[in-house]
């Protein structure tokens, strides 16, 4: 009789690996043709939800960072270097244009992506929420879950010099250099936005939970989405004109959610899900 077990040596890459690439390469694309188009025709409605849309891409890498089965210094560096990589390809899309401020939006999502990783990580912590994949197995490693090695923190310097980089060759290529934030407003910014898109994280346990429990979700959803709209809105009546605002964000929010949606229904068809698991079960937490 022939022996059938197969050798893992011979098996192919894993499909969901190759689909979840593909899915970051489409996303890039998308961003910098949407980000070349802003100043060249795109009307109003467009524009905003195109922006929208751009600004889901560093939460969703944050997702990932927070939530990925990995271990932490696995996902967290991933999720760097594929944040850098998607703004930078962003900021491409608008190179032609003699007014484009280049650089400005890698660095202001950059900041979100740091803000939302800090904010899903503190729930994953609370919650004990993770993604898991039956064909994903956790390696046996000395370094606890949270904890990096010598050469974790090679990799994260390396990581940052290639997003320092690849941000510096931005500016060089920018023919406006009067426009750089100030910390605090890239802070602002950032807290802003996430505070914007706080509903929309709530998404992806719409999509990717075995069995939701869509009672709590949709109280969790309702509570989370009113309370930052009532935020949101008593500080655009502030401004000289509230209801353009508040419509640019209704927006904004639309675009982000159908990019999380749609990226989420993606993971899912990929075998991903997110459960809740015991504290001493959270791999990598």
């Amino acid at each position: 009789m022939s022996d059938t077990t197969p050798n893992p040596e011979n098996r192919s890459f894993p499909w969901h690996w190759i689909v979840l690439g593909l899915l970051v390469v489409a996303q890039a694309g998308l961003g910098a043709y949407a980000a070349g188009r802003f100043d060249s025709g795109m009307d109003d409605v467009d524009r905003r939800l195109m922006t929208g849309f751009l600004l889901s891409q560093p939460l969703l890498l944050a997702f990932w960072a927070a939530f990925s089965p990995q271990r932490f210094y696995q996902r967290f560096l991933w999720s760097v270097l594929l944040c850098a990589m998607v703004l930078f390809v962003d900021e491409l899309g608008p190179l032609p244009h003699m007014d484009s401020h280049v650089g400005k939006f890698m660095m202001m999502s950059s900041a979100i992506f740091v803000l939302a990783t800090m904010l899903l990580l503190a729930i994953r912590r609370i919650l004990h929420w993770q993604i898991t994949h039956p064909l994903i197995e956790h390696s046996h490693t000395d370094y606890q879950g949270s904890q990096f090695g010598i050469k974790h923190l090679v990799a994260l310097i390396t990581i940052t010099a290639i997003a320092c980089g690849l941000l510096r060759s931005l500016l060089l290529m920018n023919r406006n250099v009067d426009w750089l934030p100030s910390v605090s407003r890239v802070v602002s910014y950032a807290v802003g936005n996430v505070g914007l898109l706080c509903p929309v994280i709530i998404l992806p346990w719409y999509v990717m939970a075995y069995r939701p429990r869509i009672g709590p979700l949709i109280v969790s959803t309702t509570i989370i989405g009113v309370g930052c709209e009532l935020a949101a809105f008593a500080i655009l009546m502030t401004s000289p004109q509230p209801l353009f605002f508040v419509e640019r964000m209704l927006f904004m929010q639309l675009g982000a959610g159908l990019s999380v949606l749609i990226s989420t229904t993606v993971m899912r068809l990929c075998g991903f899900r997110m459960v809740r698991v015991p504290k001493s079960g959270s791999a990598g937490s």
